[in-house]
């Protein structure tokens, strides 16, 4: 389940990759100044918690919402879960963006009606803008720099 695992995720699936090499004295140096990658964000990843917080609603409130939301993540997500593990089918990235708008209303429903989930919106949103820099497609030479001397994928 590496495509759907936060800890132990696919490697970043190259769509287009610009890379540079460059002699630093007398060492060579590669990096990619342009590189668009197919990859997972931290939102993705919390359906983890956005399908089994519509469950409960559903079952204990029954409300009309977390159906929806609930709903509308199964009938697109679960479709690529029987293609990735009972077909054996290669299962991209971007096959995911019908998902999307229910993981966001049901991230956005979850944030907005639970006071304990709240204390999660300034760690969810410094996680992506971290990931959005780190993946970003193109970076300038001192972002390359930056990313490089922390060891992160440039």
């Amino acid at each position: 389940m590496r495509w759907i695992n936060p800890l132990n995720p696919f490697s970043p699936i190259p769509y287009h990759v610009v890379t540079v090499r460059e002699f630093i004295d007398g060492s060579l140096r590669e990096y990619h100044p342009i590189a668009y990658y197919g990859v997972y964000s931290p939102l993705w990843w919390s359906i983890w918690a956005i399908v089994p917080l519509s469950l409960k609603e559903i079952i204990k409130d029954r409300k009309i919402t977390s159906s929806f939301i609930f709903v509308r993540i199964m009938t697109n997500f679960l479709p690529f879960v029987i293609f990735a593990y009972i077909l054996q089918r290669r299962v991209y990235p971007f096959y995911f963006c019908v998902t999307l708008p229910g993981l966001y209303i049901g991230l956005s429903h979850s944030l907005a009606t639970s006071k304990k989930l709240r204390m999660f919106i300034p760690l969810l949103t410094i996680l992506q803008v971290i990931w959005f820099i780190i993946w970003f497609p193109v970076k300038p030479k001192q972002l390359i720099d930056a990313l490089s001397s922390l060891g992160l994928s440039t």
